[in-house]
């Protein structure tokens, strides 16, 4: 399995500093920071890269540049002419590592699932080039032909959730490419992911693994020294050669088809087998006589080196280093100094050695803004007193003899500048501004827009359109009937819109006044139009026809529009008594017909009052009738035997509310309306008398006719009685 991490040349020279990139329709959530690397080396002089990259381990890696070497792990054609050294730039890769790791398993439908890390030398503009050389750390993930859900994908370097909600090839495509910043800036790359570097176990020798053989690694600050990706159930075929060994992986707790996973990985770093030295800084102070001065030579590389600096009429000296791996020298010269300096680190084998230009130093004294003036003025002066260097003010000119430029007509300064000497020196300092304090923003009052609103509304002033630094609001009424505002210091007071008289409208006006830190306060106005109100609609119900007698019936008001109080009253029929008559909803027993009638017609009227007057509406409320029927009507005066019975439309429980049916002589008899008994019916509306041994005084004697009545309101009159022994 191949390890090379190949990168667009143009996604690579469009790429943003630090950036992060997800790319593909998977959705990731950025995973769980880890170590980061600690220290990059100096660059080398051969080819412009890092000499070294030191993790957090404290593993300090070189590139790899031996294309030779199968432990490199360089494949095809990557250089114009391999079996001739490596020189830059006409013998050199357009990409190299310190460090590069990977693993590859199968995925679904023929597709695989790829993790590729790296920490990687390349350029800028994809070719090779002086001044185009980037580093950067790399964390990139795709997996093909993954069913729609979300998966956890986990690695040495933390853990990613991707949503899946496209098909096919590359369902998850992520990659991650920290580092990519000016070129010749190699700083970005410490922030990426890869740190501490993964090692095989078994590793040969002076190298971080083999990356033609995968093999187990040992690294992951996390623990997590594997390849693995949980999915939902079924998401990998039951052959894959890689599901997971542990159920309890993955959506499904009792399914091995939810979760792939690998621990191989090939590996390839080199260990730094130099440290190198870089020259930070090396200047020159030389006297007004010209007669000498003193060199200041200030390096950087691995605590714990030899030193040597060396330079044309100078003897050597050795720096003198501390355990942050920053070195010192300084001695005296004669005479103008030299034009270079050699820095040589004499514990590489072979030895290393870089040679830095002698500048003289530059010093910023005073880079100060008026803004009342709107001047800009730079001050700064050079170590070589003799020659008097020209300083230039990088953007704005030369400086005088005396040090200092002055420019006009600024309307807003850099932060920084820098001067610059014709002999090399350079310094930069932070522009302070001395003078012209800004006036406030102004502030301006914005009350919201005129409304109309109900009467007896809830109504909310709205000064949120107001702008500038304001520190108070104050609301205050102008005109109308006085209203209660929740709070005048309020952004958004309210208050509740009074009532107008019918056909009459209210206008209220108030005012906003805001005010801001050394502004002038600001004032606006807002009117509310309050409407009159509405004169109210009475709806009494529909007539009924349906009441049962002896029943509840309600009297409703919900058809009322418009009015805040209710009174109910009988205006025909029997009197009843009314039960909340000033409420929106009263109710009254339905009252028996007087006898013999069986129906009775009751008359309810409205009266719904509101701010907008008063209205009325009636409503009619009649019985429905009970219809009885007798199926028989007998005496027997051997035994004394009463036998009535017959039905009513008025059904007893549960279908029904239920009626009593009372029998009385007739009242045309000897004996009228004497009551004979008095039946329930049933479910069906089937009632039946039948007694014997009737007492004398509830016989019929010579009567034969009988009167039948319900409590419902049912009256049969004049019912033939049979008697018979």
């Amino acid at each position: 399995m191949s390890i090379r991490l190949p990168i667009s040349r143009r996604a690579l020279s469009t790429a943003l500093a630090l950036a992060a990139v997800v790319a593909g329709p998977a959705q990731a959530n950025h995973r769980p920071g880890g170590a980061h690397l600690a220290a990059v080396g100096p660059v080398d002089p051969a080819n412009g890269f890092p000499m070294w990259y030191l993790d957090s381990a404290g593993v300090r890696l070189e590139l790899c540049l031996d294309f030779q070497n199968a432990l490199c792990g360089f494949v095809g054609n990557e250089i114009p002419n391999p079996l001739d050294p490596v020189v830059f730039p006409t013998n050199f890769p357009d990409e190299a590592f310190w460090w590069a790791g990977g693993t590859i398993m199968d995925s679904n439908g023929g597709g695989s699932a790829d993790l590729i890390l790296g920490l990687e030398a390349a350029f800028a503009g994809g070719a090779v080039a002086a001044g185009e050389q980037v580093s950067f750390g790399r964390v990139r993930i795709r997996v093909d032909n993954l069913p729609l859900g979300t998966y956890t994908v986990t690695h040495p370097y933390g853990t990613d959730v991707f949503d899946v909600d496209t098909l096919g090839p590359r369902s998850i495509n992520s990659s991650e490419d920290i580092g990519i910043t000016v070129p010749g800036v190699f700083t970005g790359a410490l922030e990426s992911s890869i740190s501490p570097f993964l090692t095989q176990v078994g590793a040969p020798p002076g190298y971080l693994g083999d990356p033609n053989v995968p093999g187990p690694v040992t690294g992951s600050v996390f623990n997590t020294n594997f390849f693995r990706i949980e999915g939902p159930d079924g998401a990998f075929g039951a052959g894959n050669a890689f599901l997971c060994a542990d159920p309890a992986l993955g959506a499904n707790p009792l399914s091995l088809t939810d979760c792939i996973e690998t621990d191989q990985f090939t590996v390839m770093g080199r260990i730094a087998r130099a440290a190198g030295v870089e020259a930070t800084r090396v200047s020159y102070e030389r006297a007004a006589d010209g007669t000498g001065g003193v060199l200041d030579v200030f390096a950087r590389t691995v605590p714990g080196q030899s030193i040597l600096l060396s330079a044309a009429g100078l003897p050597n000296v050795s720096l003198r280093g501390n355990a942050d791996g920053e070195y010192f020298a300084r001695l005296r010269y004669t005479g103008a100094p030299p034009a270079l300096v050699n820095l040589t680190n004499t514990s590489d084998d072979p030895d290393s050695t870089v040679t830095a230009a002698v500048t003289d130093r530059v010093d910023v004294l005073a880079a100060t803004y008026d803004g009342d003036l709107r001047t800009l003025t730079i001050q700064a002066d050079t170590s070589d007193l003799f020659l008097n260097p020209v300083l230039t003010a990088e953007g704005f000119g030369d400086l005088d003899a005396g040090g200092t430029i002055v420019i006009p007509a600024v309307d807003a300064p850099p932060s920084v500048v820098t001067v610059t000497s014709a002999n090399g020196g350079m310094d930069t300092a932070e522009v302070v501004s001395v003078a012209g304090d800004f006036n406030p923003v102004a502030v301006v009052a914005n009350a919201g827009l005129d409304q109309t609103v109900a009467a007896g509304a809830t109504v909310t002033l709205n000064g949120t359109g107001s702008s500038g630094s304001i520190t108070s609001y104050t609301w205050s009424q102008t005109s109308g009937p006085a209203v209660s505002l929740t709070s005048v210091t309020q952004v958004q007071p309210a208050f509740v819109a009074p009532i107008p008289a019918p056909t009459t409208t209210i206008i209220l006006t108030f005012d906003l006044t805001v005010t801001g830190p050394g502004a002038p306060a600001s004032t606006d106005s807002v009117t509310i139009t309050v409407a009159p109100p509405a004169p109210p609609v009475a709806n009494a119900g529909a007539d009924r026809t349906n009441a049962i007698v002896g029943q509840l019936q309600t009297l409703s008001s919900a058809g009322t529009t418009d009015a805040s109080s209710f009174a109910w009253v009988q205006t025909g029929g029997p009197a009843v008594a009314l039960l909340n008559a000033s409420s929106a909803t009263a109710s009254f027993n339905f009252p028996m017909p007087v006898f013999p009638a069986n129906q009775a017609t009751l008359t309810f009227q409205l009266t719904a009052t509101g701010p907008g007057g008063s209205a009325t509406d009636s409503v009619t409320i009649r019985n429905t009738i009970d219809t009885l029927t007798t199926t028989r009507a007998e005496f027997r005066t051997g035994s004394n035997q009463w036998r009535v019975d017959g039905t009513s439309t008025i059904l007893a429980s549960p279908n029904g509310p239920g009626d009593n049916i009372t029998v009385r002589l007739a009242s045309t008899c000897a004996n009228p309306n004497l009551v004979i008994a008095t039946r329930a019916t049933n479910n069906l509306g089937v009632w039946a008398y039948n007694e014997s041994g009737t007492p004398a005084a509830r016989r019929p004697g010579t009567c034969r006719r009988l009167d039948i009545v319900s409590d419902r309101g049912g009256v049969l009159t004049q019912v033939v009685l049979t008697v018979r022994n």
